[in-house]
């Protein structure tokens, strides 16, 4: 079994070209406001936990071409972000732009606005045999707001609002199956009820596709992801390391947390998100979004692609943990967002995740199915997907706002 990637498909020495850059830009009109955005998310990966992604908004066509992996407690080699942390990232950069839009047409002049969520997942059962399955839990918002006009009243409608327009936490809130397609060695898979049919599937294998990787735009854009060391490790950290590491784990779920935090910029609209894992390490990424797609990738973007790599992230995994022969395996996922404007308040509605997976190797068809399976029953996203998830929300005025 192989996993070196095709040359091409190797990120450039530039540390902030590696981690995220914008590959084209394309001038069409974005639609209008409240149409649903759909996003194309193309993954292949570049050994172990390391991938690369490509994700383009089939709208703009803004396209960005990211990275993902796992820090090094986990077996990763820590060269950008985890897929958790870029999804949730964007999930916390949708609402806090939807946030800002709602005080905007209320025409309310917002001095600051800090929103943080975290969530908790868990691994159940052992990963080795198969037998693993994800779990995921609330979603817990904290907003604090500061506005001469903003009392506690305000605050609360101004927060609900987002939340409800957020297609984002829609699909946390409303139970969707995802639709899968498979192609082992460039023949399509049946699934025969493993999992919900994609079956008009047509997408294209990622690794077969990018014979290059397009050039970055020469345009000025933000450096997306930073990473932030941390100091000492919290307490207890080293245990939970080794019990979430562990690939046989016992009946009683393995728990974490991530979370993701930050101010939004008012006066440019862009958002530095800091996310991590609070419980497990002190080590933080700041993921940079913008609401337009044109300085970073959009908050909408960034759930998409954090998607694409969770879900390959899994199957990987799994592939390395039972030395199967297959090599170079690629990603194609369609996401859909309604309403895909970032200004647009209308009520958020959930697609189903639409994933092609192309499994290339000596493994049979039986092999590969079966692997489909496992890899959604261990992906954290998909999961969360597929049951309705509950969700507080704490809003705080700020010193100085109203009351």
């Amino acid at each position: 079994m192989t996993t070196t990637p095709p040359e091409a498909l190797l990120p450039t020495t530039d540390p902030q070209e590696s981690r995220g850059f914008p590959v084209r830009r394309d001038p069409r009109d974005a639609g209008s406001a409240g149409a649903a955005a759909t996003f194309l998310s193309e993954v292949a990966g570049l050994g172990r936990f390391h991938k690369i992604g490509v994700v383009e908004d089939l709208a703009t066509g803004r396209t960005w071409c990211l990275q993902s992996d796992e820090g090094a407690s986990l077996g990763g080699t820590n060269l950008a972000p985890a897929p958790l942390f870029q999804w949730l990232a964007g999930i916390q950069a949708d609402v806090a732009t939807r946030i800002v839009a709602a005080a905007r047409r209320r025409g309310i002049a917002l001095d600051r606005l800090h929103v943080g969520v975290s969530q908790g997942f868990a691994s159940q059962g052992s990963f080795a045999k198969g037998e693993a399955v994800a779990h995921v839990y609330g979603f817990d918002w904290d907003v604090d707001l500061a506005g001469a006009s903003v009392d506690r009243a305000t605050a609360d409608a101004l927060v609900d609002e987002a939340l409800a327009a957020s297609p984002a936490v829609a699909v946390m809130r409303d139970a969707v199956e995802g639709r899968f397609a498979l192609r082992t060695n460039g023949r399509r898979t049946p699934l025969d009820g493993a999992l919900p049919e994609w079956d008009d599937a047509s997408l294209e294998d990622p690794v077969r596709r990018y014979a290059t990787i397009p050039a970055a735009d020469p345009r000025p854009f933000e450096q997306v992801f930073r990473f932030v060391p941390g100091d000492a490790p919290p307490a207890g950290a080293q245990e939970r390391i080794a019990t979430h590491s562990s690939t046989d784990a016992s009946n009683s779920p393995v728990g974490f947390t991530v979370d993701a935090r930050g101010d939004v910029d008012l006066a440019t609209g862009l958002l530095h998100t800091s996310t991590g894992l609070p419980e497990m390490s002190s080590d933080r990424w700041v993921i940079t979004s913008d609401p337009s797609g044109q300085l970073a990738p959009s908050p909408l973007a960034l759930v998409a692609i954090g998607s694409a790599f969770c879900y390959h992230t899994q199957l990987s995994r799994y592939v390395n943990v039972r030395k199967l022969d297959l090599r170079n395996s690629g990603l194609a996922q369609l996401t859909t967002y309604e309403p895909g404007a970032p200004d647009d308040l209308g009520t958020g509605a959930a697609h189903p995740i639409r994933t092609e997976m192309f499994l290339n190797g000596g493994e049979d068809e039986a092999a590969t199915r079966s692997l489909l399976q496992v890899a959604a029953n261990t992906c954290y996203v998909h999961r969360a997907m597929g049951v309705e998830v509950e969700m507080t929300s704490d809003v705080s005025l700020l010193s100085g706002a109203g009351r």
